[in-house]
């Protein structure tokens, strides 16, 4: 092998180990992507899951109570914690509900629910004005005495300062949830 040989085989080598190089920065540079982003995100969750848990009207037993169970499985529970006190409630949610997730009767009033399940998982834990408007005109709408939102996470405020001199509209957060949980005359109340 002459010199010139040698070293066109050497300029070869080094470009293989350039391009060999620059493949391997880029499949790095792309792992250390997929790790910020991995990383991320279970910031976010734990973000999201430390505000829920901080949350001044959070509630372990509402926790346990809505864990491993989906926005539907929640309106059958809110049904079933009222048939077990004695009231008669049905599911009506799905489409075209208007926000009405369960009817119930109690003291010869019509009462529509509309049921919130917020875990963790969710972008936001409140529920907002909007919720509480629409739900006020479907009751109205459809005849109803009074209306109820009931929620595994907190109202905002503006939702709050909205529903204030509405004594239609009961607002139960998970907190109220909780005592409604241990003391079920709590409920009774409310729904006068």
């Amino acid at each position: 092998m002459n010199e010139f040989t040698a070293q066109q085989s050497q300029g070869s080598l080094s470009l293989e180990s350039v391009v060999t190089f620059l493949i391997i920065a880029a499949i790095a540079i792309v792992a250390i992507f997929v790790l910020i982003y991995i990383v991320r995100r279970s910031v976010d969750t734990k973000r999201k899951r430390d505000i829920f848990l901080n949350n001044r009207s959070f509630s372990k037993l509402v926790l346990n109570v809505s864990k491993n169970i989906t926005g539907s499985d929640f309106e059958v529970w809110v049904q079933q914690l009222l048939l077990s006190m004695g009231i008669p409630a049905k599911v009506v949610g799905g489409r075209g509900d208007h926000g009405i997730d369960v009817t119930a009767e109690y003291n010869g009033k019509k009462i529509c629910i509309q049921c919130k399940k917020y875990y963790m998982k969710r972008d936001t834990l409140m529920v907002g004005e909007p919720v509480l408007r629409d739900l006020y005109g479907a009751m109205h709408a459809g005849g109803f005495d009074k209306s109820v939102v009931i929620t595994t996470g907190n109202f905002t405020r503006e939702a709050i300062l909205w529903a204030e001199g509405k004594p239609k509209l009961v607002l139960i957060n998970a907190k109220l949830l909780e005592r409604i949980i241990l003391n079920r005359e709590v409920l009774r109340e409310l729904f006068q």
